[in-house]
């Protein structure tokens, strides 16, 4: 049977998607140039976006590989007021243009770095092994960090635990009997510290993990590689043993990025 996507969620025609739009991706801007370190120029140029897109008179522009990142000049929207174009296709090209303004294919220098570094300071302080060393145990306190989204909060790190009477769906639990888990990564801070728990778990069970994150920094609390190794180093300071043998496990093979 031939499955019909939906038609694309378009600002001009939803208001949550409007709101979005012209308050809280202008929002995320405007944090990135109080917590990011930034030229007078970028900070012009950011702002100057957050303006338009408050305005609701940005227009999307062609964004080609000329700064070392991927070529965006395809997609087809060019041309277009920000709320004329499908939400999911405008939130990832808010992100590629901020990394093309904060020059970060050539510096290296991750505009969210400040925000996961304040995610990560909550979540360790937060961070605490399940009382029972089970799979499901762990897998719980790994669905709750999903919880602690700054790409959904505008920044704000916020709490990530809740109680098990919201989930939607339960299934049971059972250890995968396969050898090789590939495991995708999201956010950091909590989230990304009980994910690394969970994978420490899996690689007791004598599994191997391969971790994937994003490639460039986007929807300002996604995980890169540098942040994973930092996060493993922040649990090696209130779990010296698990921090140990999650570096092993990079070391021997048995945990891939």
């Amino acid at each position: 049977m031939l499955l019909v996507l939906p038609d694309s969620l378009i600002g001009r025609d939803e208001e949550f998607v409007r709101q979005s739009i012209t308050e809280r991706l202008p929002a995320i801007l405007i944090s990135v140039i109080s917590k990011h370190t930034l030229t007078s120029a970028q900070q012009q140029r950011i702002q100057h976006i957050a303006d338009e897109l408050a305005a609701e008179t940005f227009v999307v522009e062609n964004i080609d590989a000329s700064d070392g990142g991927s070529d965006w000049s395809s997609y087809g929207e060019t041309g277009k007021n920000a709320l004329d174009v499908g939400w999911f296709f405008f939130e990832n090209y808010l992100y590629r243009l901020l990394l093309r303004e904060t020059e970060y294919f050539s510096n290296r220098l991750d505009p969210f770095r400040t925000h996961k570094l304040e995610a990560l300071s909550v979540g360790i302080n937060g961070l605490a092994l399940p009382e029972k060393n089970t799979f499901r145990a762990f897998i719980e306190a790994a669905l709750w960090g999903n919880r602690a989204d700054l790409s959904i909060s505008a920044g704000k790190v916020q709490s990530a635990f809740g109680k098990n009477q919201h989930l939607l769906v339960d299934h049971d639990c059972v250890l995968p009997a396969c050898g090789v888990i590939t495991y995708i990564l999201d956010n950091c801070g909590a989230e990304l510290l009980n994910d690394l728990l969970l994978v420490h778990f899996l690689l007791m069970s004598d599994l191997v993990v391969h971790l994937h994150s994003k490639s460039a920094p986007v929807f300002v609390s996604d995980a890169i590689v540098n942040d994973v190794y930092e996060h493993i180093d922040t649990i090696s300071s209130k779990f010296p043993i698990i921090g140990l043998k999650l570096r092993e496990a990079l070391s021997s093979g048995k945990l891939i990025m």
